[in-house]
């Protein structure tokens, strides 16, 4: 069961940072875009940039959460492990 756990919030976790990856790919190619327009503002450019930042800094908050709660999961499924002696690939299956 605890390996499962882990499991189960590694794949969260990497949907999520897949998410804001997504995004900030997004806000790249519209900064990208408003470049190669011919007529172009200060102001476009500006706001371009704006969320690309934005994006970024999401995507850091995003991570470091993500990555706070896998250690913290892999701390209880070593803690568990070693508590009861058993494998740290142990399953609930292996009890039956």
């Amino acid at each position: 069961m605890p390996y499962e756990l882990l499991n189960k919030k590694f794949r969260a976790a990497q949907k999520t940072i897949d998410r804001e990856v997504s995004k900030v790919q997004g806000a790249g190619s519209e900064l990208q875009s408003c470049l190669e327009k011919q007529q172009v503002t200060i102001g476009e450019v500006t706001q371009a940039l704006d969320s690309v930042v934005e994006k970024l800094k999401m995507l850091k908050r995003k991570v470091s959460g993500q990555l706070i709660i896998l250690e913290l999961n892999e701390i209880y499924v070593c803690f568990v492990c070693e508590r009861f002696k058993l494998p740290l690939n142990f399953k609930l299956e292996m009890l039956f």
